[in-house]
C-alpha cells in the first residue's frame, strides 16, 4: 500500500472581502510547484523527479493512473520488481492503443517538489525508448492542478477554496468547461464548430484528435479529400491511416481556438481488441473505454494555454499562456520533510 506523506507548508492568496464580513469560504493554497521542461519537438512536458535520491525526468502523463517507469530507470537504480496483478496503460501514440504491465518495481522513496511518498512502486513498461517514466494522475487528482504552459510551471493548489476563485493571474478571457474524471482521465466538455464533444486532455499527446466515426457522423469529412488529407507515412495500411483537418473554430467555454488542426485517427481498440476483457485486476472493457476517446485535447492546442483543473469543483478553466517570465502566485517556501 502507498503510504504517502505531504511534507508541505501552504502558501495563502487572500482575495478581497467585504470590509467587517468574515469570509465564506476559504482563500486559494498553493501546495506545491514544479518548473516543468518542454520538449521543443513534441511540445511534451517533463517533470523533475527524485528516485531514491536520483534525478530523473518523467513524462506529464494524465492517461495513466500509477505512472510507469522504464526498465532502463529500473536496471540504472538497480531496482527490485516483482511481479504484480497487472495494471492498464494507455498509450502515448496518436493510436492512443493501451497495454497491461504485469511486472512492478519498488521504491523506497519517491518525490517532487516539496512532495515526498515512500515505499511505493510502479509498472514496468517494456516498450519505452528514450524516457526514464510516465508521472501518473495519483499525485494530482486531489489537488486543483494549474499548468503554466507559457512558463512550464505546474503547481498544486488545495480544493478548499471559493468557488471559481481561482484566477490568480492576468487573463484577457477565460474559458469555463465542465470537468470530469472517468478512470485517471481528465475529461472536459469541448465544441468543434458547434458540436459538442467529451475531451480528454492529454499533456502527453502531441496533436489534437478525433476518431475516424467522430470525422465522418458528425462532421461529414471524407477521409483523403481537399483540406482532409493523410498525415504521416503514405506507406501505412489504410486502416491505420490518420488524416488531418482545419476546423474554424475549437471552444473551451468563451474561448475559441481558431483554425485548429485535428488528427483523425483509427478506431484502433476497436480493430486490435474488440470487447475482449484482460484478467488484470485493474484492466476493464477496452469497449467501455471507447465513449470518451472520442476526441483528444493535445499539445498543438495546450501547449499555448493556461489550464487550471479544479477537479473537487468540477470545472476547468482556460486561458491564453501568459508570457514567459510572467510571475506566479507566490513561491511556496522550503519545508523540513
Amino acid at each position: 500500500m502507498t503510504n504517502l506523506k505531504l511534507a508541505i507548508a501552504a502558501v495563502f492568496l487572500a482575495w478581497p472581502t467585504v470590509a467587517g464580513a468574515a469570509p465564506a469560504c476559504g482563500p486559494l493554497k498553493l501546495m506545491n510547484q514544479v518548473q516543468l521542461q518542454r520538449d521543443p519537438e513534441t511540445q511534451r512536458v517533463f517533470i523533475p523527479v527524485s528516485i531514491n535520491g536520483v534525478e530523473k525526468s518523467f513524462l506529464l502523463f494524465l492517461n495513466s493512473w500509477d505512472g510507469v517507469i522504464s526498465p532502463n530507470t529500473v536496471e540504472a537504480l538497480n531496482l527490485p520488481t516483482f511481479k504484480g496483478d497487472g495494471f492498464l496503460i494507455s498509450g502515448d501514440k496518436t493510436s492512443h492503443v493501451s497495454e497491461v504491465s504485469s511486472v512492478e518495481a519498488k521504491i523506497k522513496e519517491i518525490s517532487f517538489g516539496q512532495f515526498r511518498d515512500t515505499d511505493r512502486s510502479l509498472p514496468v513498461r517494456p516498450s519505452m525508448e528514450g524516457v526514464d517514466g510516465y508521472f501518473g494522475f495519483r499525485y494530482l487528482f486531489r489537488f486543483d492542478v494549474d499548468i503554466d504552459f507559457g512558463n512550464n510551471r505546474l503547481q498544486f493548489f488545495s480544493p478548499e477554496h471559493c468557488e471559481g476563485g481561482v484566477l490568480y493571474w492576468q487573463a484577457p478571457v477565460v474559458g469555463v468547461a465542465s470537468l470530469g474524471r472517468i478512470d485517471s482521465l481528465p475529461v472536459v466538455d469541448a465544441s468543434i464548430e458547434g458540436h459538442n464533444l467529451k475531451a480528454v486532455v492529454s499533456v502527453s499527446t502531441p496533436q489534437t484528435t478525433i476518431t475516424r466515426r467522430v470525422a465522418q457522423s458528425i462532421f461529414g469529412l471524407k477521409l483523403g479529400s481537399l483540406g482532409t488529407e493523410e498525415f504521416g507515412d503514405p506507406n501505412t495500411p489504410d486502416e491505420e491511416k490518420v488524416y488531418q483537418h482545419r476546423f474554424a473554430a475549437l471552444s473551451l467555454g468563451d474561448l475559441q481556438v481558431k483554425n485548429a488542426l485535428v488528427l483523425i485517427v483509427p478506431d484502433l481498440k476497436v480493430r486490435n481488441f474488440g470487447d475482449q476483457q484482460t484478467t488484470a485486476s485493474r484492466a476493464h472493457s477496452y469497449r467501455e473505454e471507447l465513449g470518451y476517446m472520442d476526441m483528444y485535447l493535445g499539445m498543438n492546442v495546450l501547449s499555448k494555454l493556461h489550464v487550471y483543473l479544479a477537479f473537487a469543483e468540477k470545472h476547468a478553466y482556460f486561458s491564453p499562456a501568459a508570457a514567459v517570465g510572467a510571475p506566479g502566485p507566490t513561491t511556496a517556501p522550503a519545508v523540513s520533510q
